[in-house]
């Protein structure tokens, strides 16, 4: 697979239960088309240069977020169509949920050990995770998900009960609405880490075969970048100390970007939701840029297409600062991010950011308010490769021991923790040192 997320300082700790879905009983309605935004353009910020980000991530720590230890949940059922359609994250600020059952695991070596609560690691990728639900969430992902059903279930007639949920979205929306709650119920495993393939990657997705009750820890694991986790917990922690503009731009950005890594390989594990067995691919129509093959499909591609208008792409700039762009590289396009869209991202205003259709970044009306347009080549000419080495496909996976490690029982006996929503994107807008009780 190509490469590829609070409350006041001096609160505490609150137990949290699973919030009841939004809008439950309603069907979702097509979003409204948006009109142009009126406002100025946004001016590129003048970026310094940064400092070096090597730390490795088995050698971060810092304070915490507020976090919560969650109590074991039940394995959600298969879907029925008699389901209630999905409560659905809006572009309202004030509504942002929890993301309950949360392990986050460094490679150490060759053996991965378990973050906790009060380490910047575990902060800084709690807090990516969480937008990466609310992005995967929210009403305009929700519509591009319902497409992933429908070509999923045209590509594989062998898939009586995909088959059985019928051809319209009434029937795929159940289906789409049960994994989206179990992910936000029961978070798969992420494992943060550089080797074993992950030197020139993003994220990766592991998978496991399923059959009557989903599981979302039994069915997947998510791979991190160490490098790119790294560089965020490197700014984090400088911003405790300094709270530098310069660097609070990098940091969002960053946090951006590795959200939508988490968003696309949770895309990954939906398509492994629909399909249930490891050894069967992505249908290759669910692709996007020239991605997968005659045989599989990158369904995590399609998703950011049809999304936000194009691939998400990081690079860096002459001095040393991530720049975020999508790329449509066949139709010749590439469209830099400005500041407005990481801002709203982070706070969870999509309004102005994502529609099913993938046309709201790039629509003429939103030149130079939301993003640049750029040509593909001077964006791959006029900024570097995040990596040092350029990206190879086929290399080496998790070995079974550690992959077992990952799905078994072992680990399922450590503590897991639920992320508080509000507070993760409080942390996310200005990270700072927030009190931890026990």
């Amino acid at each position: 697979m190509p490469a590829q997320k609070a409350s006041p300082a001096g609160s505490g700790l609150k137990k949290t239960q699973p919030s009841a879905p939004n809008n439950a009983g309603k069907h979702p309605s097509p979003p409204n088309k948006q009109q142009p935004n009126p406002s100025r353009p946004s001016t590129p910020i003048n970026f310094g240069i940064p400092t070096k980000l090597v730390t490795p991530p088995e050698q971060l720590a810092g304070t915490s977020t507020p976090y919560t230890q969650s109590r074991p949940t039940k394995s959600a059922s298969p879907p029925r169509q008699k389901d209630p359609p999905p409560g659905l994250v809006s572009a309202s600020q004030s509504e942002v949920k929890d993301v309950q059952g949360v392990r986050i695991l460094v490679l150490e070596g060759n053996k991965p050990k378990h973050a906790k609560p009060g380490e910047a690691i575990f902060d800084c990728v709690a807090s990516v995770i969480s937008l990466a639900v609310d992005i995967l969430e929210c009403r305009p992902s929700f519509y591009v998900l319902l497409k992933i059903v429908e070509k999923t279930a045209g590509a594989r007639h062998d898939l009586l009960w995909l088959q059985n949920l019928g051809d319209s979205d009434s029937g795929f929306e159940p289906a789409v609405s049960d994994y989206l709650e179990s992910t936000r119920a029961s978070f798969p495993h992420v494992l943060v880490s550089n080797k074993f393939g992950m030197q020139t990657k993003n994220g990766r997705t592991n998978k496991r075969s399923w059959k009557d009750k989903f599981d979302p820890k039994a069915a997947a694991a998510i791979e991190l970048s160490g490098m790119l986790v790294s560089r965020l917990v490197t700014m984090y922690t400088s911003l405790k100390t300094e709270d530098s503009p310069i660097l609070r731009t990098r940091f969002r950005t960053l946090h951006v970007r590795l959200s939508f890594t988490i968003a696309h390989e949770l895309v990954h594990a939906f398509t492994h939701y629909l399909i249930r067995n490891k050894r069967r691919h992505t249908p290759p129509k669910v692709t996007a840029g020239g991605y997968g093959n005659s045989e599989v499909g990158e369904s995590g591609r399609f998703w950011e297409r049809e999304l936000a208008g194009g691939v998400v792409d990081m690079r860096l700039s002459a001095n040393g600062t991530e720049m975020v762009a999508l790329r449509d590289d066949p139709l010749g396009k590439c469209y830099r991010l400005l500041n407005k869209v990481i801002n709203d991202l982070l706070a969870r205003d999509f309004k102005n950011s994502l529609r099913p259709d993938g046309g709201k970044l790039i629509d003429r009306e939103h030149k130079d308010v939301l993003a640049e347009h750029i040509s593909p080549k001077r964006w791959t000419d006029s900024y570097k490769n995040m990596f040092d080495e350029e990206e190879v496909q086929g290399l080496e996976e998790l070995n079974p021991d550690l992959l077992d490690e990952l799905f078994g029982p072992k680990t399922r006996k450590e503590p897991k923790y639920n992320i508080s929503g509000q507070n993760a994107r409080k942390f996310a807008m200005g990270p700072r040192k927030m009190l931890h009780s026990t």
